[in-house]
């Protein structure tokens, strides 16, 4: 019967300490998709007639209408770090693909939302944000 009272006032008490602290939660939020590439910025949510596709080891941008997309792949999957042998491409007005010749390709998660950020040769950088799921 003791150990019955001593296991409910247990569970009274972490009920009763857990509920008058005030707690403060945060939220993450799914964000749009983005892409800043030296001056050109796009926001996918704004820009109508975007697509995004991923794979474990690639993602691309796609706009069907202007033929335009952005093309990064890696080699070390979805995981969090730098990613080796990046290689980030442009097609633009149906034109063929021009290689951006990126140096340093790094991978970010928060669970919810993916970055990536790289490095051009020439001191160029970019962000490619994403969500992980729609």
């Amino acid at each position: 019967m003791r150990k019955i009272l001593l296991f409910i006032f247990t569970i009274f008490m972490l009920t009763f300490y857990s509920c008058s602290k005030e707690h403060n939660v945060s939220v993450i939020k799914k964000k749009p998709a983005t892409i800043t590439w030296n001056e050109e910025n796009i926001n996918f949510a704004e820009s109508s007639q975007w697509c995004l596709s991923r794979s474990n080891r690639w993602i691309a941008m796609t706009n069907y209408s202007q033929k335009t997309q952005y093309y990064i792949e890696w080699e070390g999957g979805m995981s969090e770090g730098i990613k080796s042998n990046p290689m980030f491409k442009i097609s633009k007005n149906g034109n063929g693909p021009t290689n951006q010749n990126i140096t340093t390709l790094e991978l970010k998660s928060d669970g919810i939302n993916c970055t990536l950020t790289f490095l051009g040769k020439n001191g160029e950088s970019g962000v490619l944000t994403f969500p992980l799921s729609n």
